[in-house]
C-alpha cells in the first residue's frame, strides 16, 4: 500500500535546512555548525550558529539574531562567529565571542567582507578581508587590468584579498600582505607562529598562486617549492606539515586537484598525488548546499592526512598516511560528504552527509560507529515522497562506460507513458552523484522522469575522461544523446516524443548546442548558458583564460574554433521551443549569451522566450535570493508543463 504523502511544490525548498561550517573543538566533545534556511517572505536567508555535543547531539548553544555563521574555536570552551545585519543594505558585520555556558559579547565591527579568519590569541585575530586598494570614483569603475569583475563578488578592479592582524581590544588593524598580491587561501599554525598562504601576483593569471609561509612576528615571507605556481583551492597547516589542494594545470582546467604535502622543516614535497586517479575538488551537484557552505579543507592529524575524494557519483572521506604513503577509505559509500572535521586524537569525525533520498544532516563517526546527530529535515521525509534514483551504466559508441541515473515518479502503472527531462550539469568538470537534489525531486514529484548523466568532461573519473579541451559538442554531446536513447530503450515507461532538456552554465551551452544539432527534444530550458565563445572570452571573469584553454582559441588567434563551437551560429537549425533563464549579475556567463541567442531566434521566427532576473550571480538558482529561486522553479515547471503535458 502506497503511503499518502504530499507532492513537492516550487516553494517547498524553503522548508529545508542546510548545514555548513562544521568545526570540532580540540577534545572532539563539541561541534559548531551553521544552520541556514531560506525566508521567502523576508527574501533573505536566516542562519544561526549551533553548538552540539558530539556524543549525545544535545544542543549546547544557539544564536538568535538571524544571520550568524562561520564559527571558529578559540579553545575547547569558546568560539568566535560572524554576525551580519538583517538588512542587505547594511554591509557591516560583527565578530562575536561566545564562551560556555552563556558569555556572549561583540568583539569588533567591520565594514569589509570577511572571507575567513583564525584566532591567534591574546586578543588577536588573523582575518582575510576584501580590501579596497585604489580610490575609485563612485560613478564609474576604472581599471587597466582584467578581469574587472568576478562572479558572486562584483567589481574587483581596485580590490585585493589581504591578510590582516586585528586587535579586537583596541580595534587596530594591520595589513600583513601588500596591495600587489591577492591572498587566495590561508591558514594559521599557532605553535610556529606562522601563516600559510597561497599568493597570486599576476592579475591576468589569477588562477595561479605561489605557496608561502609568513612569520607573524617579523612579517617575513618564505616561498616554498622554489616559488613554483599552482592552481590552489585551499590549504591547511599543522605542526610541520602543509597540505594543499592544488595542481599544475597538467591538463589545463581539466586537471584533477591533487593532494600536495610539504614538510616545512626540510622544504621538501612529501606527496603530489591524485589518489585512484581521481581528484579532491567538490564538484558534485547539491542544490540545497546553501549560501554559507565552506570549501572542504584537508585535515592534518598527527602523521595522517584526511581529505574528500571525488570518485564516480561519490564524494567521500579518505586518509593518507605520511609514513606508509598509503591512501585508504575511512567513510565510503553511495553518498556525498559535503564537509568534515577530525578531532585531534582522531577518535571522532564529524561530517555533513547526504544521499539522493536523505537531505544533508550532521553525523559523527566515533570508534568505527556512525551516528546521526542532527534531524533538521526529518519531518520532511514523513510529509513528502522522495524518489530514489536508479543508477545505470551504458557503453558509449567508442567503448567507454558512462554513468547516469534516472528517477521514475511513484505510481506509474500499466501502459501509461510519461514525459522525461534530461538535466545537464555545468562545468563541464562538475558531476551528478549521490546527493539530494531538490530540483530533481520537484520534477519527479510533478510527474516527470528525470535523467541525469555524467558525460565526457565530467569530474569523478579519470583525467582523460574529463579532458574534452577543443572537443566541446562532440564526444560529450554524443554521450548525452546515446545515454537518452539507452534510457528510452530500457525504460519503456518514457514517452520518446515528450522529452525535454535543460542545464545551467556548461549545461546551458550544451542545451543550446543540442537544440541546434538535433530535434529529438520537444522543449528546452537554457539556464545561464553560453551561445557565443567570442562573447564569453571578452565579457566574463574567467573567459579570457578559460576559453583559450577549453576551446582552443581567442578572438584573434583561432577565432574560427570559437565560431565553430558557438551555438548562435546555428540558430537557423533550431526547431525546439526554448526558454532562456539568466541573471543580470552573472559575470561567469554574461547576460548577452542568452539575450543574443533569444534575439537571433525571434528574428528567425522561432519559438523562444526569455526570463532575465534583475539580480543574482551565476548560480542564483541555488544560492540567490529566495524569491528568485522560487520564481525560477515556477518558470521551469510552467514551461515544461506547457509543452510536455498540454
Amino acid at each position: 500500500m502506497r503511503e499518502n504523502k504530499l507532492k513537492l511544490a516550487p516553494d517547498t525548498f524553503q522548508s529545508f535546512t542546510s548545514i555548513s561550517n562544521i568545526e570540532l573543538n580540540n577534545s572532539g566533545e563539541l561541534i559548531a555548525l551553521t544552520a541556514t534556511k531560506p525566508d521567502i517572505d523576508g527574501n533573505i536567508y536566516r542562519s544561526r550558529v549551533n553548538v552540539v555535543e558530539s556524543e549525545t547531539g544535545e544542543l549546547v548553544f544557539s544564536t538568535d539574531e538571524g544571520r550568524e555563521s562561520t564559527p571558529v574555536w578559540v579553545d575547547d570552551e569558546s568560539l568566535i562567529y560572524i554576525s551580519h545585519s538583517n538588512s542587505d543594505k547594511d554591509k557591516k558585520l560583527k565578530l562575536v565571542y561566545w564562551r560556555r555556558p552563556s558569555v556572549r559579547e561583540t568583539l569588533i565591527e567591520l565594514n569589509k567582507p570577511v572571507l575567513g579568519f583564525r584566532c591567534v590569541g591574546n586578543g588577536l585575530i588573523l582575518a582575510l578581508l576584501r580590501d579596497p586598494v585604489d580610490d575609485q570614483d563612485p560613478d564609474y569603475v576604472y581599471s587597466d587590468k582584467i578581469p574587472i569583475w568576478f562572479d558572486a563578488v562584483g567589481f574587483v578592479a581596485g580590490y585585493r584579498n589581504r591578510l590582516y592582524l586585528i586587535d579586537h581590544r583596541s580595534g587596530y588593524m594591520e595589513p600583513l600582505t601588500s596591495k600587489d598580491v591577492n591572498v587566495v587561501a590561508f591558514d594559521y599554525e599557532p605553535d610556529r607562529g606562522i601563516a600559510a598562504l597561497a599568493l597570486s601576483d599576476d592579475p591576468e593569471r589569477p588562477y595561479l598562486a605561489k605557496i608561502a609561509v609568513m612569520d607573524l612576528d617579523s612579517g617575513a615571507i618564505d616561498y616554498l617549492a622554489n616559488g613554483e605556481s599552482y592552481y590552489v583551492e585551499n590549504l591547511s597547516v599543522k605542526d610541520n606539515i602543509l597540505a594543499v589542494k592544488a595542481h599544475r594545470l597538467e591538463r589545463g582546467f581539466a586537471t584533477h586537484l591533487r593532494l600536495l604535502l610539504m614538510d616545512l622543516d626540510s622544504g621538501e614535497v612529501i606527496a603530489y598525488e591524485s589518489p585512484k586517479g581521481r581528484g579532491l575538488a567538490r564538484r558534485v551537484y547539491h542544490d540545497l548546499r546553501g549560501p554559507n557552505a565552506s570549501i572542504p579543507r584537508v585535515r592534518i592529524r598527527g602523521r595522517n592526512v584526511y581529505y574528500l575524494l571525488s570518485d564516480g557519483g561519490r564524494f567521500t572521506l579518505y586518509q593518507y598516511s605520511i609514513d606508509s604513503s598509503e591512501h585508504k577509505p575511512v567513510i565510503d559509500g553511495d553518498f556525498v560528504i559535503d564537509e568534515f572535521d577530525v578531532s585531534q586524537d582522531q577518535r571522532v569525525i564529524a561530517y555533513i552527509k547526504t544521499d539522493p533520498v536523505n537531505p544533508a544532516e550532521l553525523y559523527v563517526f566515533r570508534d568505527g560507529v556512525e551516528r546521526q546527530v542532527t534531524y533538521f529535515n526529518k519531518f520532511l521525509k514523513r510529509v513528502y515522497r522522495f524518489v530514489k534514483p536508479e543508477r545505470f551504466v551504458f557503453e558509449a559508441s567508442d567503448g567507454e562506460l558512462v554513468e547516469g541515473w534516472i528517477m521514475i515518479p511513484d505510481g506509474v502503472e500499466g501502459e501509461r507513458k510519461i514525459p522525461a527531462i534530461l538535466n545537464i550539469h555545468g562545468g563541464p568538470k562538475s558531476k551528478f552523484g549521490y546527493t539530494f537534489m531538490f530540483e530533481h525531486q520537484l520534477l519527479a514529484s510533478n510527474g516527470y522522469a528525470v535523467i541525469y548523466i555524467n558525460p565526457r568532461g565530467s569530474d569523478g573519473y579519470s583525467e582523460e575522461f574529463a579532458d574534452i579541451r577543443g572537443r566541446y559538442g562532440t564526444r560529450d554531446y554524443e554521450d548525452l544523446i546515446e545515454g537518452v536513447r539507452y534510457v528510452v530503450d530500457r525504460y519503456r515507461v518514457i514517452d520518446p516524443s515528450r522529452i525535454g532538456v535543460t542545464g545551467i552554465s556548461y549545461g546551458g551551452f550544451m542545451t543550446n548546442w543540442i537544440i541546434t544539432h538535433t530535434d529529438i527534444f520537444k522543449v528546452a530550458v537554457s539556464q545561464n548558458g553560453i551561445s557565443s565563445w567570442e562573447a564569453e572570452f571578452g565579457t566574463t571573469d574567467i573567459g579570457f583564460y578559460f576559453v583559450p584553454d577549453q576551446i582552443g582559441g581567442d578572438v584573434v588567434r583561432g577565432r574560427e574554433r570559437l565560431v565553430e563551437k558557438s551555438p548562435i551560429y546555428y540558430a537557423d537549425r533550431v526547431s525546439t521551443p526554448v526558454l532562456f533563464i539568466h541573471s543580470m549579475n552573472d559575470y561567469r556567463c554574461y547576460i548577452d549569451q542568452s539575450l543574443s541567442f533569444h534575439t537571433a531566434l525571434k528574428y528567425l521566427g522561432k519559438e523562444s522566450a526569455i526570463a532575465l532576473f534583475r539580480e543574482g550571480s551565476h548560480t542564483f538558482g541555488w544560492v540567490g535570493k529566495p524569491r528568485s529561486r522560487l520564481k525560477r522553479y515556477k518558470l521551469i515547471l510552467d514551461w515544461f508543463n506547457r509543452h510536455l503535458k498540454a
